[in-house]
């Protein structure tokens, strides 16, 4: 039969990794991208030992602290171009095609079947649906 989209293996690689693997390895990175709303999108990352020291979060880049016991090293993102950025020094670069496939081709980021990826999506931490407004507007 003839191939479809779902018999191609996907790999899944979020923003924030490709975003920290642009500078080069340090011990404790900030990946932070705009959010709107006033908030960012981040993550912290050792990316000598590639590993995240951190859950990927969502809010005011002010607010943001580097994970304990750690000194930041650098940040990278869009983020570092907003009036409101990170208390962190970071460059304003982001992630190209090659970028992803660089990591993609690093074995560090499982395939898996695209009938069964899911997208690390932070919708609900960042607006409401047009659903969820009108619901929260009918309530008492």
């Amino acid at each position: 039969g003839l191939a479809t989209p779902f018999d191609t293996p996907m790999i899944g690689i979020p923003c924030l990794d490709a975003a920290a693997s642009l500078p080069p390895p340090s011990s404790c990175v900030l990946a932070a991208t705009d959010a709107r709303m006033g908030e960012v999108f981040y993550a912290w990352f050792d990316t000598q030992n590639h590993i995240r020291l951190s859950d990927y979060t969502v809010g005011k880049a002010v607010a943001i602290t580097a994970p304990e016991g750690k000194t930041p090293t650098g940040g990278i993102g869009n983020a570092f171009a907003l009036a409101d950025k990170p208390p962190f020094d970071g460059q304003t670069d982001m992630p190209t095609a090659a970028d992803y496939l660089k990591l993609a081709r690093s074995g560090r980021y499982i395939a898996t079947d695209a009938a069964h990826a899911e997208l690390l999506y932070v919708r609900n931490k960042i607006a409401l649906t047009a659903q969820e407004q009108a619901q929260q507007k009918a309530k008492p």
